[in-house]
């Protein structure tokens, strides 16, 4: 019984988890913040759409266009949100999933 809850357990991360990736490149200089530093600038904001569990982009997964609007500094984050979640529930028997891609500017 311990070996089919360890089972089910491993199934379960496995469909949230994928191997997404995110290149961080910018057309100008920007410095990256530090943990904790506060910013309190605009945040820009888009999807990235991914194939075969986040093998394959099919959107552009850099942060080029957005780290274009910083100035001085950028905070990068991506995150599943509740939208992410709920599409990639009803898109993941087709491997397709959606990620978010923050980018914070001072």
């Amino acid at each position: 019984m311990r070996r089919i809850g360890a089972i089910l357990i491993i199934g379960a991360v496995a469909l949230f988890d994928g191997c997404a990736t995110v290149v961080v490149e910018s057309p100008k200089k920007v410095q990256l913040a530090q943990e904790g530093e506060v910013l309190n600038g605009r945040i820009y904001k888009k999807k990235v759409w991914y194939a075969l569990w986040g093998l394959l982009p099919l959107t552009d997964n850099s942060t080029r266009d957005l780290l274009g609007s910083c100035q001085e500094k950028a905070r990068i984050r991506r995150y599943i949100g509740v939208d992410d979640a709920i599409i990639g529930t009803c898109t993941g028997c087709l491997t397709l999933y959606p990620l978010t891609v923050e980018v914070e500017c001072k």
